[in-house]
């Protein structure tokens, strides 16, 4: 079992708030073999440092993976991808 974090505060153009953002991404971790066990309530907090940002949703999640850890971090970058997520 393993902790991952979650967190947006941007809109997201199909699915709105960001709280709908990491709902929606939690629910595609299993097309990349993640499975989600547990996950806990979502908290928004201001940005830091702090700016003229939206607040963040944030949350963590129990989850298995039967990979190695960079398997398990390309996983969660193909999800970010996967709702638009461009890394610079």
């Amino acid at each position: 079992m393993k902790l991952i974090a979650l967190g947006s505060n941007l809109p997201h153009a199909t699915y709105g708030d960001p709280i709908n953002v990491v709902t929606e991404a939690l629910k595609r971790l299993p097309q990349h073999g993640v499975v989600v066990r547990e996950q806990s309530p979502w908290y928004a907090s201001k940005p830091v440092p702090i700016s003229d940002q939206p607040d963040y949703i944030n949350g963590v999640a129990l989850v298995e993976y039967g990979g190695d850890p960079g398997g398990l971090l390309a996983a969660l970058h193909a999800v970010e991808a996967s709702l638009g997520r461009a890394r610079s």
